[in-house]
């Protein structure tokens, strides 16, 4: 993101170019690629709501809307087999977290009267990795997916937030006051 548009950095070529371009209060932002590295998935202020739309990442044809609801949604993460975490603003709970699995309706996995957000799927999608405020103070949880499948456990104890997967699945990273913390995940079943 640049302000509030979408650019895609080619690294090799040293080049940008811009996905989306910003007219007035019309935003775009929280970018992510879908599985494939084929297209852009995106959040936009557009119509008067937040929405997610997606465009081809070489920037060619137009965006395209992918979920219209009348709630706003911000993409997180991508399962490896492309089932999509997202923070939903929910006027009566706060940030819950749904995922949207391609060709069905999105549904909750984590909501309740507080609110959770920063969703990673892990690289099986076998565990989301959240942060959330329900304990007082805002913590890193994971939980496994789907939710009707196992249990859930708190990982940090003295704050935490933005978790990050490691590339086999092993280690939980996390921020906590201006440092890095890392947490090993040693067990699926059960969580631990």
């Amino acid at each position: 993101v640049a302000g509030f548009d979408v650019v895609v950095f080619d690294l090799e070529r040293g080049t940008r170019d811009s996905l989306t371009s910003m007219e007035g209060e019309k935003l775009n932002f929280k970018p992510l690629w879908m599985p494939g590295d084929e297209r852009i998935l995106f959040s936009s202020n557009r119509s008067g709501r937040w929405e997610l739309y997606t465009r081809s990442a070489d920037g060619a044809g137009e965006d395209q809307l992918l979920l219209e609801t009348e709630m706003t949604e911000y993409p997180e993460s991508f399962s490896p087999d492309g089932v999509l975490s997202m923070a939903v603003a929910n006027p009566e709970t706060g940030l819950d977290i749904w995922t949207l699995t391609p060709g069905e309706e999105p549904e909750p996995f984590v909501m309740g009267d507080f609110s959770q957000w920063g969703s990673r799927f892990s690289p099986d999608g076998s565990l989301i990795a959240y942060s959330s405020n329900e304990s007082g103070s805002t913590e890193i949880y994971v939980q496994v997916y789907p939710a009707e499948s196992g249990g859930r456990q708190i990982v940090s104890t003295e704050g935490g937030w933005a978790p990050a997967w490691s590339g086999d699945g092993k280690r939980l990273y996390y921020a906590r006051e201006g440092e890095l913390w890392a947490a090993d995940v040693t067990s699926r079943s059960p969580l631990r």
